[in-house]
């Protein structure tokens, strides 16, 4: 896993302070279990599905998705390849 994080706040509302982390993760064929504090998700390469209580999404390559923060979630790779995928948050 790869962890990517702005040095400065990015300018996006005057009087706070945000920073931005982007997490790379690859998930082999199979599924994880998680908790996550991302805004939104981006498919590297494969198909990722992704389940937050009874919503199932497929999730391309290329494709954006967001994320319910603090959800317990179940993100599968039903392919043979593993997929790469990134989980990015504002702070």
């Amino acid at each position: 896993m790869r962890l990517y994080e702005s040095d400065t706040a990015l300018p996006l509302t005057a009087g706070q302070d945000y920073k931005v982390r982007i997490k790379e993760h690859t998930l082999s064929p199979g599924s994880a279990s998680i908790t996550v504090d991302a805004n939104f998700g981006y498919v590297i390469e494969g198909t990722l599905t992704v389940r937050a209580g009874d919503a199932v999404t497929t999730q391309q390559a290329s494709n954006a998705f967001g994320l319910p923060s603090n959800v317990r979630q179940v993100l599968s790779n039903g392919g043979a390849t593993p997929v790469r995928f990134i989980l990015v948050d504002l702070h």
